[in-house]
């Protein structure tokens, strides 16, 4: 069955395999994909569904609504992963002090300690080094995660996630098994400084209650 989809893409939750399935599903259904970068979305206002760099603000949320077919059922749906994990992963994607070779736990535990600036590319999008995913995904309690977002995915659980989906959607997707975006340069094994943890905790109580919220929830 065919749905308008409203998509927040938080960086580094396996959102470009999503992305890829979200593409499946539109060119299967004969729908509509308001693509591209962030800066694309609102001059596109004819579309089903969204798979922009957006966060989750009134605006690009209002810009939706009036750009897709209302005869069609909506789902607004996004993606959690490990905090901790997340911002790491993040970090190795490109960050400049990772590309000068400086080493996540230093980065992390300096940044806090205010010994060095924090210097995100895109800053625009706001602080990705504490609470990124919930300041992105726009959760201001958990108490109304459910009626922002019908679903979220769970990155650690990427194929659970995926056939709970299909089962809102009543879709089967045809590629299974593809991971797209893989970051090569992150460590699997990588070891986080007890300081690190400690710091991040203290830190990103948002993110934590937001992913075990999930964990339960969805």
């Amino acid at each position: 069955m065919a749905h308008n989809i409203f998509f927040i893409k938080t960086a580094k939750c396996a959102t470009e395999t999503i992305k890829s399935y979200l593409h499946e599903y539109a060119k299967n259904n004969k729908l509509k994909v308001n693509g591209g970068m962030y800066h694309s979305f609102l001059n596109n206002s004819n579309f089903n569904i969204n798979v922009n760099h957006i966060n989750y603000t009134e605006e690009n949320l209002n810009h939706f609504y009036n750009s897709i077919d209302k005869n069609l059922p909506t789902i607004k749906i996004s993606s959690v992963r490990n905090p901790l994990e997340r911002l790491y992963s993040h970090y190795c994607f490109g960050h400049p002090y990772f590309n000068k070779g400086m080493d996540f736990n230093e980065w992390y535990i300096k940044t806090m300690k205010g010994e060095i600036k924090d210097r995100w590319p895109a800053a625009h999008w706001g602080d990705k080094t504490n609470n990124y995913m919930s300041d992105y995904m726009g959760i201001e309690s958990l108490d109304k995660i459910i009626e922002q977002y019908d679903f979220i995915f769970i990155k650690e659980d990427f194929e659970n996630s995926l056939l709970k989906l299909e089962s809102i959607l009543e879709y089967k997707f045809q590629k299974k098994n593809k991971k797209i975006n893989k970051n090569p340069k992150s460590k699997k094994d990588y070891k986080f400084d007890s300081e690190t943890i400690d710091l991040f905790n203290e830190n990103n109580q948002k993110d934590i209650e937001l992913y075990n919220y999930v964990l339960k929830n969805y």
